[in-house]
């Protein structure tokens, strides 16, 4: 059987519906450290859903030190994400990108796949630096919450993060 581990193939079930968004789990976890003034012993690394630049801009404006990508990286090395690896079927990837099947292994192209991922990688730092660019920063050690505006789903922008998850919460 083949590995969930950061492969970002777990249940849908788990996927979308326990736990806190990354984004909001970022804001309790740097509020709070925060609070009780340990924020500089603690160093943040943060993942789940970080696809585009402007996915690891806002986390890391979010509090994040560092972000983990596991699915853009999977999707340009091959993953298509079937489904199949995940509980569904026989739970065996269709790809061969994460398997333990050595005839699928060894038909997995590693050297064309490496390319299209370095190719991600390139340009997934190339988005960021552009972001950070029309952000008028030129460091991400100089990202934080207050270059972040939220707006509801009643449409109220909200210019101060700690009053848009005020509102959140207590709704």
């Amino acid at each position: 059987m083949e590995s969930l581990s950061g492969s970002a193939i777990a249940p849908l079930e788990l996927m979308e519906s326990v736990g806190l968004t990354t984004n909001n789990a970022l804001y309790v976890l740097d509020t709070l450290l925060k609070k009780y003034e340990i924020r500089h012993n603690v160093k943040i690394i943060a993942s789940g859903k970080i696809l585009t630049p402007d996915d690891a801009i806002i986390t890391m404006c979010m509090g994040a030190d560092a972000v983990g990508i596991a699915r853009g990286f999977m999707m340009s090395g091959g993953r298509i994400r079937a489904r199949m690896c995940s509980g569904f079927g026989l739970h065996l990837c269709p790809v061969g990108m994460a398997t333990q099947d050595k005839k699928k292994r060894a038909s997995y192209l590693v050297v064309k796949e490496g390319k299209e991922i370095g190719n991600y990688h390139n340009n997934l730092i190339k988005g960021m630096k552009t972001v950070l660019s029309v952000m008028g920063i030129k460091h991400i050690k100089d990202l934080n919450k207050s270059r972040l505006t939220f707006k509801n789903q009643n449409g109220e922008i909200y210019f101060d993060i700690d009053k848009y998850f005020h509102h959140k919460l207590h709704v």
